[in-house]
């Protein structure tokens, strides 16, 4: 077992401290990274986060149409949609300025259902 002589920590070294606030950066410019990528999602579609019913008070209230979008986790189309054609700011515009914009995952019975 070691024996620590006085204050000195072996884990605080010089070597340790600089490897610290190197990492301290790094999380600093991944923090950034993130937040600068999340600003640019939202010039996209906004899509309203509410029950039906609180959907359907806001398309009424606001007098606007109510677009749904049902997807899936394991639908090909649909992830190509919400990576490429939702985020595009054209869509956003023509969208959220003229409905109520809500998001729906659904499951295989859902689907077999109708």
């Amino acid at each position: 077992m070691p024996s620590y002589v006085g204050d000195r920590v072996p884990y605080m070294n010089g070597d340790n401290l600089k490897n610290l606030t190197i990492m301290k950066k790094l999380f600093a410019v991944c923090l950034i990274a993130f937040a600068f990528t999340m600003s640019s999602h939202a010039a996209g579609i906004e899509f309203f986060h509410g029950t039906w019913a609180e959907g359907v008070a806001k398309a009424k209230a606001e007098n606007k149409k109510i677009f749904i979008d049902f997807f899936t986790e394991w639908c090909g189309p649909c992830l190509n949609m919400a990576l490429t054609v939702f985020p595009q700011p054209e869509v956003g515009e023509a969208y959220n300025s003229t409905a109520v914009r809500n998001s729906v995952l659904t499951n295989i019975g859902l689907l077999m259902y109708f």
